[in-house]
């Protein structure tokens, strides 16, 4: 596992396909819905005629999170929802990769948000670990 300041990521074992569909599966298990789906490669094709390898951003949003957070914060809604990456290597290794929400949520200047994002990135976390 790879852990930077505002990301973590893992590679996996899985293909490109497979290893979205585990962690959707993983996410929901952890009680986050997956609110959008950003296939990179063919919208950088069409928008810009550019050719990347296969990579899907997933929006994840914990509904019971996001609404704690909008009480706290409403203009949270501009770092929302999480956000995951699967990306293929180019020598074929799948990537997943999640923002790390602590970091972020660091950035806004409220501690009261601390105890909430700790709970939603220790869910992500362990959504990751199952894949």
């Amino acid at each position: 596992m790879k852990n930077q300041s505002f990301y973590t990521s893992k590679f996996v074992a899985t293909d490109f396909e497979t290893t979205i569909e585990k962690l959707k599966s993983a996410l929901a298990e952890e009680g986050f819905g997956i609110v959008s789906e950003i296939n990179m490669q063919e919208k950088l094709k069409a928008g810009a005629g550019k050719e990347i390898n296969k990579y899907m951003i997933l929006g994840a949003c914990n509904p019971h999170g996001a609404y704690q957070a909008v009480q706290i914060e409403e203009h949270i809604g501009v770092m929302l929802p999480c956000n995951f990456i699967v990306r293929e290597t180019e020598n074929g290794q799948v990537e997943v990769a999640a923002i790390n929400p602590e970091q972020t949520i660091a950035s806004i200047g409220k501690p009261e948000m601390k105890p909430l994002a700790d709970e939603i990135g220790a869910g992500m976390q362990k959504a990751m670990n199952k894949i």
